[in-house]
């Protein structure tokens, strides 16, 4: 066999190598989860070591995924005021989200089920979690295993997020994710955005991280310095936006948009008579001209 055959036959040999991952979901609203659980089980799929931290563990888990059971809060969650509330709720909502994560983060932290896994001996090659709000449950984490995170977000970018990325983030033409704007904004819009990106922004970076740190000494004993590196190290953010919903904006290479991930094979709908068909908004407001394109198309494909 001449050197070039050889050659070839050399580079049809391709090499893989599975990854142990760990998955780290406090946040005990189920919705969220959902966005979460077909990732991780596809990663389980494909031959990857999945640990998985949550609230919700998997009924029939397929081979390679591992639940670590999380309590529930008792307070459970409820942050549809933070969306769908009066403008009042809106403006005061980093003040509401402060007591909020005080609350839960302390439950989460003084749980014997995660004290319990930081206590256990263990390798990972990535971490994966979500930020909503609060990053108390990720530190500890990221402090004993030292390796790359990933952090999903099931909403637009924080204001606060974007410093962590480096992602540009201006008032002036992106809709704070709490109001309930389009992506065309008026001047008295722009104003009323600005002040609420700015109260938020400083109100997180001055007190909502200050709780932090006062509950990662009593819990972690995790420095402050160690704090601000450590969110400005995540190494990606997966988003649940998209353009059509949400508008255009810009986004450096590490932030990527996935709205739709956990959407399955499509099926056909049942064929049914009904006099009416209902079509909900949920909870975004910034869908006027995205709803009417999406019911001519369902009458469209109803008809059909």
């Amino acid at each position: 066999m001449s050197g070039l055959n050889i050659l070839l036959l050399l580079s049809l040999i391709t090499c893989a190598s599975c990854l142990k991952i760990l998955g780290v979901f406090p946040f005990t609203g189920r919705s969220h989860f959902l966005i979460f659980e077909p990732l991780l089980k596809e990663l389980s799929r494909r031959g990857h070591e999945v640990t998985v931290m949550s609230s919700f563990p998997l009924r029939n888990p397929p081979p390679g995924y591992t639940d670590v059971y999380l309590p529930v809060h008792p307070g459970g969650e409820d942050m549809v005021q933070l969306v769908a509330g009066s403008r009042w709720d809106k403006y005061r909502s980093p003040i509401s989200c402060k007591e909020s994560t005080r609350h839960r983060c302390e439950f989460l932290l003084a749980s014997e089920e995660y004290r319990d896994f930081l206590l256990v001996d263990g390798k990972y090659d990535i971490i994966l979690s979500e930020y909503f709000f609060f990053n108390c449950h990720l530190t500890p984490v990221v402090k004993k295993f030292k390796v790359p995170y990933v952090l999903i977000q099931t909403t637009p970018l924080m204001p606060w997020a974007n410093q962590w990325a480096g992602n540009p983030d201006n008032p002036a033409y992106i809709p704070n994710w709490v109001m309930d704007y389009s992506h065309k904004l008026g001047f008295l819009e722009r104003l009323e955005n600005t002040a609420v990106w700015v109260f938020g922004f400083l109100y997180y970076n001055y007190v909502m991280v200050a709780q932090e740190v006062q509950m990662y000494l009593k819990y972690a004993g995790a420095d402050s310095d160690y704090l601000y590196d450590m969110m400005r190290n995540t190494s990606m953010f997966l988003v649940y936006t998209h353009f059509a919903i949400h508008g255009a904006r810009p986004f450096v290479p590490n932030v990527i948009e996935i709205n739709g991930m956990h959407i399955e094979s499509q099926k056909r709908l049942p064929a049914v008579s009904m006099p009416y068909l209902i079509i909900s908004r949920g909870l975004s407001q910034q869908n006027n001209t995205i709803n009417l394109i999406i019911a001519r198309k369902v009458i469209e494909d109803y008809a059909n």
